[in-house]
């Protein structure tokens, strides 16, 4: 696995085109994956990733002695 250091959520400028690109770089900024979602990918791909986040932070909190 290569670990992203920066993620970009952009629409193309053609206005007929529906999708959202998700581009992933690493250190120097350079692309190195790129996916096209559907709206309803990108939504549920949101989503997702906000629960992901949230068991993150509520794990690092237990490990800190925050939560119990």
């Amino acid at each position: 696995m290569i670990p992203a250091s920066g993620l970009d959520l952009c629409t193309c400028e053609d206005p007929a085109c529906e999708v959202v690109h998700l581009v992933l770089t690493d250190d120097d900024g350079n692309e190195f994956a790129m996916a096209s979602l559907e709206p309803d990918q990108a939504r549920e791909l949101a989503e997702q990733l906000n629960l992901w986040a949230d068991r993150g932070e509520a794990s690092a909190l237990h490990h800190a002695g925050m939560l119990t």
